[in-house]
This record gives C-alpha cells, structure tokens and sequence, in this order.
C-alpha cells in the first residue's frame, strides 16, 4: 500500500488490455477489479473511458478534469479495500487513478483529490 509520504506501493496495476482494438486515441491507463470483474480504464485528452475487460463493453465516461500543470507526482493513500488502477498524464500533470469500493478518485500531484465518479455497473 502507497502512503501519502510518496511510497511506492507494493503491487503494480496490471497495464495489459484485451480491448484496446475500439480505443483509437486513447491510451490504457490500467485496471481493477469490480463487482466480480476486471475493469480497464482508458484516458485520451477529454475523457476516461471504462470498459468491461471480459465483453469490451463500454461501462461509462468521464470527462476529464482541469487540472494545473505540476512536476510532482504523488501515489495516493491506498487501504486494503482500494486499487491503484495507474498513472497517467494530463495537461502536464500526472494524475493518479484509485478505484474505491464506491468510486474512481482522480488524485493531481499534491494528493488532492481533483474529481471523483461514481464506479460503473455493468456485466
């Protein structure tokens, strides 16, 4: 588990797809599993998208947040019950993504949590 004293955590998201072939123009962000399921999110400039890994069906969109630029990457605070789904880069920040029970947490290099979605139901 990461700590908010920038630790790394112990386990990688897994980053590999087996539905990226209807994402032209976006960019695996990483996984987590959900109600019984593997969930892969992927991220282009406007949004994220959520797909079930098993079907590919598309779970739900997110319009991605404004954010301000920083160099600073931080991991988030992580408990037994959240993933760390993975890193990815927007408008010159790193942004990191956390699957809760509840919701995808959007967290900017200060820790601050910039955005949060409820997660996505489906198969």
């Amino acid at each position: 588990a990461a700590t908010r004293n920038n630790s790394v955590p112990t386990t990688v998201p897994v980053k590999g797809s087996a539905c990226g072939a209807d994402l032209t123009g976006y960019s695996i962000v990483g996984t987590y599993s959900s109600a019984g399921s593997v969930r892969e999110v992927w991220s282009s400039k406007q949004d994220l998208v959520v797909v079930d890994q098993t079907s590919c069906a598309p779970l739900d969109t997110f319009t991605q947040p404004d954010v301000v630029a920083s160099e600073k990457i931080c991991m988030a605070s992580l408990s037994a019950e959240n993933q760390a789904v993975g890193a990815y880069s927007d408008a010159g920040t790193t942004l990191t993504l956390v699957a809760t029970p509840s919701e995808l947490q959007i967290h900017d290099g200060s820790c601050e949590i910039v955005a949060t979605y409820p997660l996505p139901t489906g198969p």
